[in-house]
C-alpha cells in the first residue's frame, strides 16, 4: 500500500513551516512519501532546517520548486493548486492538506480513520459550514453553486486522479489564467465542484473529531488571535492528547535545532512562540 502526503505552498514566509511539517510527519508516518510543491525557491534556511533529519531519519522527502510561478498570486491560487496537480505519483492514497499543520502521534491515524469513514471509491472529505464565514461579496450562503469541501483534509484513493482529470484540467486552466481564487474559501469551492462535476458524491457535513485534526499551527497566527484565546472554541477544535505530543518536540533536541532555525524568520518565530505558549498554559489547564 503506497501512501502519500501532499501540499503545496508560497515561497515567503510560509516555506518556513516545511521543515516543521516534514518533521512532525517523519515522527507520525516515517514509511509515507511527502510531496511539497513550492512556489518559488527554496530558502537556504529552510534547506538546512531539512538537513537536520532528512537523509539521516527520514529519506521521503520530495520538494519540486518554482511550481505555477508563472500563475497569478490570487487569495485562493496556492490552496486551489493542491487539487488541481497531476505531477503528484498516483499512490493508493494521497492525503491533501496544509503546510501548516503539525501531526501528533497521540491523534488517530489520518490513513485509518479515512479508509474506516470513507462513503465512496475516489476520495474521502468533509463538508465546509454552510453558514460561516459570512461572504455577503461572495455568495448568499455556501450551498449550491457555493458548496464546499474542507481543503486541509482531503484523501484522494487511486482511482480519484482519472476520474477527476478533466475537470481538474478545467479549474487549472482558470487559475493559470487568473479567472478564479479572488476569494479565501475558493479552493474549497472548487473541489466541490470537481467533484460533482466529475458526476461523485458530496459528503455530509459531519464534524472530524478533534483527535484526528492534530495541531494547526494556522490558528496561532496574530491574525487568528480571536481563536487561540478562546478557550471554548480551541478545546473544541484541539485534542488534549494532540497538545501533550506537540510540546514533545521541545524536548527533542532535532527539533530545538529546526525551531532556532526556521525561527530566524520573525513570522514563524511568532507563531511558534505563540502556539507552544499556548499549549502549555492549556496543559496547565489555564485555557
Amino acid at each position: 500500500m503506497s501512501r502519500t502526503i501532499m501540499t503545496v505552498c508560497t515561497a515567503d514566509y510560509f516555506q518556513y513551516y516545511i521543515p516543521v511539517f516534514v518533521y512532525s510527519i517523519s515522527k507520525c508516518y516515517p514509511d509515507v512519501d511527502v510531496f511539497v510543491f513550492l512556489r518559488g525557491k527554496l530558502d537556504e534556511n529552510v534547506r538546512d532546517a531539512l538537513r537536520l533529519f532528512c537523509g539521516k531519519y527520514f529519506g521521503n522527502l520530495t520538494i519540486i520548486p518554482d511550481h505555477a510561478v508563472d500563475y497569478p498570486n490570487l487569495k485562493s491560487t496556492t490552496n486551489s493548486l493542491r487539487f488541481v496537480t497531476g505531477a503528484v505519483p498516483k499512490s493508493d492514497e494521497t492525503f491533501i492538506t496544509d503546510v501548516d499543520f503539525f501531526f501528533t502521534k497521540t491523534s488517530q491515524d489520518i490513513f485509518r480513520y479515512c479508509e474506516q469513514n470513507r462513503f465512496n471509491d475516489y476520495y474521502f472529505g468533509t463538508h465546509g459550514p454552510f453558514a460561516k464565514p459570512h461572504r455577503p461579496e461572495v455568495c448568499p450562503s455556501w450551498s449550491d453553486h457555493y458548496e464546499r469541501v474542507a481543503g486541509g483534509f482531503f484523501m484522494a484513493y487511486k482511482g480519484w486522479w482519472e476520474k477527476t482529470y478533466q475537470q481538474r484540467v478545467k479549474y487549472d486552466e482558470l487559475l493559470s489564467r487568473g479567472d478564479y481564487g479572488y476569494y479565501r474559501e475558493a479552493d474549497e469551492v472548487m473541489l466541490a465542484r470537481i467533484i460533482k462535476e466529475s458526476g461523485l458524491p458530496m459528503p455530509a457535513q459531519t464534524p472530524l473529531p478533534r483527535e484526528v485534526r492534530n495541531v494547526h499551527l494556522g490558528d496561532f497566527k496574530t491574525t487568528m488571535k480571536h481563536r487561540y484565546t478562546n478557550r471554548n472554541k480551541m478545546r473544541a477544535i484541539l485534542d488534549i492528547q494532540c497538545v501533550n505530543d506537540f510540546l514533545r518536540a521541545k524536548s527533542d533536541p532535532v527539533f530545538v535545532e529546526i525551531r532556532k532555525i526556521v525561527s530566524r524568520n520573525a513570522q514563524m518565530k511568532q507563531i511558534l512562540d505563540i502556539a507552544f505558549d499556548y499549549c502549555e498554559k492549556r496543559q496547565r489547564n489555564e485555557m
